[in-house]
C-alpha cells in the first residue's frame, strides 16, 4: 500500500508540473479619442494598440497585437504575455459580447510596404505590379469565366460632346466568324465611336506564328472614328476568346 501511495503522489506531482497555468483574460475595447480623433495604433510603437480596459476611458493601456485588425471600437480580450510578463497582448476578438457585429475585422498583417514600390515607404521585395488589364473602365474582357465568341466592353461614364455619356457596359457580336481557316492569323480591332456605340474593324491575314504586342502591331487595321480599346487575335483553332487573345490598346495618357 505504501508503494502504491508513493507512485500516486509522484504521478500527481508530475501532472502538476505539466499542467498549463490558467490564463486570465481581460475585456477591452480597441482605441480611444484624442482631440476628437479616433486612434487605435500607438504612434512610434510598431505592433502596439490602445485598449480601453473594461470599456473605461480612464483605464487605457498599450497592448501588443498580432491577432486582430486595428478597428476602432472592436471588443477584444487581452492577457499577460506568457514570455514577457511586463506586457499585455491581444488574444482575439471578444465574440461573446454582441450577437451582431457592426464590422468585419478579419486580421490583415501589416506588411503592405513589402508589396510597395514607393521608395519613401521603404520599397519591398515582393512588389505588386499593376497591369493595365487591372483597370476596369472600358476594359475589353472575355465574356464569362470560360470565354465565348464575343467580348465585353466594361462600363465607363464621361462628359464629352457637351453631354454626359455612359460608355461600354455591353458585349460585342461573335468575332469568330472572321477567324482564318488556314495557318494564318487575323487581328480584330474594337473601339467606340464618337456617339459611344461600339465598332469592330476586321484586319487582314498574317502568319499565325506572329504573337506579342510589338510583333502584331504592324498588322492592326486602321481604326474607325472614335476611341480604340483593344485588338483580338484570331487563328483557325480559336474556339473561344480568352485573355490570351486580347491586346489592350486603351490610351492612359
Amino acid at each position: 500500500m505504501a508503494v502504491g501511495r508513493k507512485r500516486l503522489q509522484e504521478s500527481l506531482t508530475l501532472s502538476n508540473k505539466q499542467k498549463e497555468d490558467r490564463k486570465d483574460y481581460i475585456s477591452g475595447i480597441l482605441g480611444f479619442l484624442i482631440n476628437g480623433q479616433q486612434l487605435v495604433e500607438v504612434p512610434n510603437r510598431i505592433g502596439y494598440v490602445y485598449v480601453r480596459l473594461r470599456d473605461n476611458l480612464s483605464e487605457i493601456i498599450q497592448a501588443f497585437n498580432q491577432s486582430v485588425s486595428p478597428v476602432y471600437g472592436l471588443p477584444v480580450l487581452i492577457s499577460r504575455d506568457t514570455v514577457d510578463t511586463t506586457r499585455y497582448v491581444i488574444v482575439g476578438r471578444e465574440t461573446s459580447r454582441y450577437a451582431n457585429w457592426q464590422t468585419i475585422s478579419s486580421f490583415l498583417p501589416r506588411h503592405g510596404n513589402q508589396h510597395s514600390f514607393a521608395p519613401e515607404l521603404g520599397g519591398g521585395g515582393d512588389i505588386v505590379w499593376v497591369y493595365r488589364e487591372q483597370f476596369m473602365p472600358l476594359l475589353v474582357s472575355p465574356s464569362g469565366s470560360a470565354g465565348a465568341g464575343s467580348v465585353i466592353i466594361n462600363y465607363y461614364s464621361t462628359y464629352r460632346n457637351n453631354q454626359w455619356q455612359v460608355l461600354g457596359g455591353t458585349g460585342t457580336p461573335s468575332l469568330l466568324v472572321a477567324k482564318p481557316t488556314d495557318a494564318n492569323a487575323r487581328m480584330m480591332l474594337i473601339g467606340l465611336g464618337n456617339e459611344g456605340n461600339p465598332w469592330i474593324v476586321t484586319g487582314g491575314l498574317f502568319a499565325g506564328t506572329i504573337t506579342g504586342s510589338a510583333a502584331i502591331t504592324p498588322y492592326l487595321p486602321t481604326p474607325a472614328t472614335g476611341t480604340v480599346l483593344a485588338a483580338v487575335r484570331l487563328v483557325s483553332g480559336t474556339a473561344r476568346i480568352v485573355w490570351d487573345n486580347i491586346y489592350d490598346l486603351r490610351n492612359f495618357f
